[in-house]
């Protein structure tokens, strides 16, 4: 979803842009409305889009990649935006854990990437368990 964000925005500032994405559709991770909103706003730009192909290299005038038969081919660019998702990285909680020997909860992205709605609904949660 971050990714075809910034497709779109970087289009509307007149910008040609490809999005490749490894998997067989774009978006694979969202919610149907937000699918559905902005596959409308793609189909209506200039946004060219590559699934079931993934990056091997940037080069000096695009990047490289593989189709699904490991088939390597060039695409031409002035710049590249890797849009590569998110993970949580736990040390910090673990460190505090063991450091200030407080119980601490886990919301939002430090728990799960996701969208504001569960970070909110999750601290709900947690809030009426305190």
């Amino acid at each position: 979803l971050v990714g075809v964000e910034v497709a779109l925005v970087l289009n509307q500032q007149g910008i040609d842009v490809t999005i490749v994405e490894m998997l067989p559709e774009i978006m694979s991770d969202c919610a149907t409305t937000d699918k559905i909103a902005y596959a409308e706003a793609i189909a209506t730009e200039r946004i060219t889009v590559h699934t079931r192909e993934r990056l091997t290299k940037i080069l000096e005038d695009g990047v490289e990649v593989v189709d699904a038969h490991d088939i390597p081919h060039n695409i031409k660019a002035d710049s590249v935006v890797l849009a590569t998702g998110y993970c949580p990285h736990g040390e910090l909680v673990e460190s505090l854990k063991k450091e200030a020997g407080i119980e601490i909860f886990q919301i939002g992205d430090c728990r799960r990437p996701g969208k504001i709605y569960d970070a909110i609904h999750t601290a709900y949660k947690t809030a009426r368990r305190i």
